[in-house]
């Protein structure tokens, strides 16, 4: 399976302090949909760059996709859009949000609304929460979890924060998340090979 990541635009909604776009800003622009090539068996809409829900005509960009993955901040775009492409497209969500009420990374980005728009893309089918840990938000992990298995088509992935250089407790980490996880919900249903909580770090 050969996944291809495409960054269709430069523009984006937050502000993260690490991120190559906020300490070297890009000349904003949108690629052309005449450009576009897709390949690969999975067309990856990532967001090192922009966010890709900042494409003004992505729609016309899944058009000619054939599986696609988008990840994005999830606050662009209104709860009824996701379901549409969910249903409309062989899709899926990757949600980049770190905190729960606020999220003191994606500086700039609606935190309620993208936890909305999250779960309620997850009622259409399989979506990924890419949960980066930082010192303040940590301590979230049981809240987090409780969320996913609330939303049956929603995964979890704890993630490091490559950028950073803080000392996390990763022990104190691991313990919160096999105090807080469900047993019944092992193995998930959907992915037997993975667990619906995921932890991504070294």
């Amino acid at each position: 399976m050969l996944k291809v990541n495409y960054e269709i635009t430069t523009h984006c909604n937050a502000r993260c302090p690490t991120c190559d776009r906020t300490q070297n800003p890009p000349k904003l622009s949108h690629m052309s949909l005449e450009t576009f090539k897709p390949m690969g068996t999975i067309q990856k809409f990532c967001g090192e760059r922009g966010d890709p829900l900042m494409h003004p005509e992505i729609e016309k960009f899944f058009d000619q996709c054939s599986t696609i993955e988008v990840h994005t901040n999830g606050g662009l775009r209104e709860t009824d859009w996701y379901a549409e492409m969910m249903q409309k497209y062989n899709i899926q969500f990757h949600f980049g949000i770190d905190g729960i009420g606020r999220d003191k990374y994606r500086i700039g980005v609606d935190n309620k609304k993208a936890i909305q728009n999250m779960v309620h893309c997850s009622k259409y089918g399989f979506t990924v929460w890419e949960f980066t840990l930082f010192k303040w938000n940590y301590k979230l992990i049981p809240e987090v979890m409780w969320k996913a298995f609330e939303n049956r088509n929603l995964k979890v992935n704890f993630r490091q924060n490559s950028h950073f250089t803080e000392d996390l407790p990763y022990g104190i980490i691991k313990n919160l998340i096999y105090e807080n996880r469900i047993e019944k919900d092992y193995p998930w249903k959907y992915y037997h090979k993975s667990p619906k909580i995921k932890f991504d770090v070294p």
